[in-house]
């Protein structure tokens, strides 16, 4: 009960922070509701997604982004038990570890910022996912237990500086009218993914090996890499150093 009364006193405390520190200004708010505004809302998004190739290329990093997550996100204290002989010692380390992987989360989210200014949005976004590719391979292929912690808290930094680089590159193709309609599909094909990502790389892992796992999840994340492409052909004419605020890892997806 002591977790679980610590995370609800915490809940609590967010809200008054939200309230004081979130600043949003007034807009219009539609009345209107029901099925026939929820279809047309997903049909706009939907043809300004296919009408745009940039856009397009950037929700279907999801693909790749959302099917390998799984990897380091629930593999990880699988593969941890199987190194220290016990899933007890597993999940008594792994909750300690899970925590100093969102702290260093949120590193890697102040990192975007500079990064931006260094080498762009998009050419930041295809470097990180690159990168967090290599070291979940790498968790797979040659970590031990210190080297798959370290590996997982790797990933954590990474997968924080990813979110507002891709966030920032998505809110660059729309206006402030359908920015929520494009941030809702891609976290959709994260889901979808993600949810795909579970099944398939449990069974490899079951079927074959826990590394093999990785080692496709590794992969896959690298795989989403070249779809940054056309927005940092469209970003190079201009200067831009402000990341879009980022959403939460599962958008992760």
């Amino acid at each position: 009960m002591v977790p679980v009364g610590a995370a609800l006193i915490v809940q609590v405390l967010l809200l008054p922070v939200t309230a004081v520190l979130m600043s949003e200004p007034p807009r219009p708010v539609r009345t209107e509701v029901g099925a026939r505004r929820l279809t047309a809302v997903i049909g706009s998004g939907l043809r300004l997604m296919f009408s745009s190739k940039v856009l397009l290329a950037l929700v279907c990093v999801e693909i790749f982004w959302g099917f390998g997550m799984p990897a380091f996100e629930s593999l990880t204290p699988v593969k941890l038990a199987d190194q220290l002989g016990s899933a007890d010692q597993s999940a008594a380390l792994m909750g300690p570890v899970s925590a100093v992987g969102w702290a260093l989360f949120a590193v890697g989210a102040w990192l975007a910022r500079p990064l931006m200014r260094w080498l762009g949005a998009a050419a930041s976004a295809i470097v990180f996912r690159l990168l967090q590719g290599a070291i979940v391979v790498l968790m797979g292929v040659l970590a031990g237990p210190v080297g798959l912690i370290t590996g997982f808290l790797g990933c954590y930094l990474v997968h924080g500086t990813s979110n507002p680089l891709h966030n920032t590159l998505l809110h660059r193709q729309v206006g402030p009218d359908r920015r929520a309609t494009v941030v809702s599909l891609n976290s959709m094909v994260s889901q979808g993914a993600g949810a795909i990502g579970t099944i398939v790389l449990t069974a490899i892992a079951d079927g074959a090996s826990v590394n093999t796992a990785f080692v496709v999840a590794g992969i896959a994340l690298a795989a989403g890499a070249p779809l940054s492409l056309p927005a940092m052909r469209v970003e190079r004419p201009r200067k831009t150093t402000s990341p879009a605020s980022a959403g939460g890892p599962d958008q992760a997806g």
